[in-house]
């Protein structure tokens, strides 16, 4: 993930924006979002390489603002194929799962927030 200062947004060419590195390590993020404490949340398609899609697994992670180096999994990686990640009034996160290669989707609340 890459911070932006909105103040130095380029919108004539947003290539040109500077970023700065913020957290890494992720893999696919396919949903993003804060909570009301600034905390990051993403939700990760997969959590690592698999050779075949059946052993691939989702996460939704929650990274602190101040610490972007942390990484706090929500799910241990027991979704599959996540998409979309909202938090709640409440602080309640809720995600997409069986997005994509699964007969049926769904959306979860996590109980860890």
């Amino acid at each position: 993930m890459y911070r932006v200062d909105p103040r130095q947004a380029n919108l004539a060419d947003p290539t040109a924006t500077p970023m700065t590195d913020w957290a890494t390590g992720l893999w696919p993020i396919n949903g993003c979002t804060f909570g009301k404490n600034g905390a990051f949340y993403a939700s990760q398609m997969v959590t690592r390489a698999a050779p075949a899609f059946q052993d691939q697994h989702g996460d939704v992670v929650k990274i602190p603002w101040g610490h972007p180096d942390r990484h706090i999994s929500l799910t241990g990686g027991t979704l599959s194929w996540t998409a979309g990640v909202a938090v709640g009034r409440n602080g309640s996160v809720y995600v997409s799962d069986g997005t994509a290669f699964v007969p049926e989707g769904r959306v979860v609340r996590l109980t860890h927030h």
